[in-house]
């Protein structure tokens, strides 16, 4: 792909440029100029990345108008129709998000974008009590085709926007569920690429409890072992028995076929989609198998190969983030072998958003028990000096949050506890007037704390990933600098949340004693917009 005019004169309408902005599109425009495949972008909070996938999205070509024909009258996704696709050049480009906030941010920005979303934010036409994912042509592929026909099913009718557009923005597990022939662009952009990795794993996952099988109907024998011919040839099974329940299920008489039972359906179609996917991939992964009387969790432990699934059908690879750590790591991770980096400054006046270093209890195994009461009470003062204003304590672990509610107590703080909901906290935060403060173990990344929302923070400790996670602890032992770099990315997407725009002032503590060891350790990997506001 070649850019052909200055990439400039591609921004978007009515709106000016930035310096960063006209820095970064130039050293952007002139990496796919000279070939590369692949662009790792940092770009800190503020940095206007949705204006740099606009801007690629306006260098790219529309759709070959007979692909669109195909596409609107749904002849696209007939079998007999797959492999003409081939003779259609890329077009266009897509966004990937991890978030809906991030979707409806582009939503805001651009009106000229398409929004596709999965099937749960879509009502069925035919029947409103059912969003498009149980909804009655779950069952009936002739309803479906009914649907398409009269062009009237919200979900499908914005995929086909979404296919036919130049640029569309789409989160990573409605990439994954396109058809394949239809997926190709000129121009990838993955949005937040430091979760590229768990998304991959998230896909590539079959997670199969035993007592859903119960509910669903399905019977199947339990998994006696963890020798990989073993488990594979048990996920075989697996697939069989869920594809004759779903047989027997759509051979029964219609009037059986209730909403509950529409829902079972569906539940059945997702867990044997994931478990062929699985199998299907098999050798690309050497998978880890975690299992006890309930469960059996089959997740991918190397991703390098997995990722051709979504590389593989875009010409240029736009990878964006606030938080790429160490890019040698990273992109060795995803299998990038031959890459363009590209940093560019943050906008933000460091002195706004200071982090200031504990250094008195360091946390670890050993320390917790003696050092984790003394960190809640430094956590009580800081909490008590900030008593007029919202703020936001991350916890790591429901076991942490779990001991700060037993020391701090009052009406302003907001628990995450175990079977509840980040949402819920978040939304009542937002809501109250007084100084609430949020305290969760999993609010570091996609939280906006903008303006008075979140005033200070406190990080608790050093967010190292669970060992406990099998597929963590294996990591761990193989790659310790995949797993110092994960703890690090998590450490500044926390320090993050309450600085979103420039005009924002706010302030961080990490509290774990290791913290400024550790830090000093890995200066020479750590974004400089992060480095500039330690105190």
């Amino acid at each position: 792909m070649k850019i052909e005019q200055p990439i400039l004169s591609y921004f978007p309408e009515n709106c000016q440029p930035r310096e960063h902005q006209i820095s970064g599109l130039q050293q952007i425009e002139e990496a796919i100029n000279s070939g590369f495949k692949y662009i790792i972008v940092q770009a800190p909070t503020g940095s206007g990345k949705s204006f740099f996938s606009k801007t690629l999205a306006n260098t790219t070509s529309g759709p070959d108008p007979e692909y669109v024909k195909l596409v609107e009258t749904y002849q696209a996704y007939d079998k007999d129709f797959e492999g003409s696709f081939s003779r259609f050049a890329p077009h266009g480009l897509f966004a990937l998000t991890t978030t809906k906030a991030l979707q409806d941010q582009y939503s805001n920005l651009f009106k000229d974008s398409v929004i596709f979303k999965g099937k749960t934010n879509y009502q069925c036409e035919v029947d409103d009590s059912f969003t498009v994912d149980h909804a009655p042509c779950v069952i009936s592929p002739n309803l479906k085709k009914k649907c398409w026909g009269d062009c009237i099913c919200p979900y499908y009718e914005t995929r086909n926007s979404a296919l036919t557009e130049k640029f569309t923005v789409l989160n990573y597990a409605s990439f994954f569920n396109l058809p394949d022939h239809l997926k190709k662009r000129q121009i990838i952009v993955c949005d937040e690429a430091s979760e590229v990795e768990d998304e991959i794993v998230k896909n590539f996952s079959a997670y199969i409890n035993y007592r859903q099988f119960d509910y669903l109907g399905v019977t199947i024998d339990k998994l006696t072992s963890e020798v990989p011919k073993k488990v594979l040839g048990w996920l075989s099974d697996v697939c069989s028995a869920l594809e004759s329940a779903i047989d027997e299920f759509s051979d029964r008489p219609r009037y059986e076929k209730h909403k509950a039972e529409l829902i079972k359906q569906q539940q059945r179609k997702d867990l044997y989609e994931a478990v062929v996917h699985t199998i299907n991939h098999w050798e690309d992964a050497q998978y880890v198998v975690e299992k006890d009387a309930e469960k059996v969790l089959v997740t991918p432990l190397k991703i390098d190969k997995l990722t051709q699934c979504l590389f593989d059908f875009a010409d240029v690879v736009v990878l964006m983030s606030a938080t790429i750590v160490d890019r040698d790591i990273f992109a060795r991770n995803l299998g990038i072998t031959n890459y363009k980096y590209i940093e560019l400054q943050s906008t933000f006046d460091p002195k706004k958003s200071p982090i200031y270093l504990g250094s008195k209890y360091p946390l670890s195994f050993k320390t917790k028990k003696e050092n984790l009461p003394k960190i809640i009470a430094e956590a009580a003062k800081i909490a008590e000096h900030h008593k007029d204003e919202k703020g936001i304590i991350h916890t790591h672990s429901f076991e942490f949050t779990q001991e700060v509610q037993n020391k701090i107590h009052g009406k302003r703080f907001l628990y995450r506890e175990e079977g509840t909901t980040n949402e819920t906290i978040v939304k009542e935060h937002i809501l109250r007037t007084d100084p609430t403060v949020l305290v969760s173990p999993s609010l570091t990344m996609g939280l906006d704390l903008k303006g008075d929302l979140g005033k200070w923070q406190i990080i608790i400790k050093l967010p190292y990933p669970s060992k406990a996670n099998k597929r963590i602890d294996l990591l761990l032992e193989k790659d310790p600098d995949w797993y110092r770099m994960k703890m690090l990315i998590t450490l500044i997407q926390a320090a993050g949340r309450c600085t979103r725009t420039k005009d924002d002032e706010s302030v961080t503590y990490i509290l774990d004693g290791l913290a400024k060891k550790v830090i000093t350790e890995n200066r020479n990997i750590l974004p400089k917009h992060f480095l500039d506001r330690l105190m």
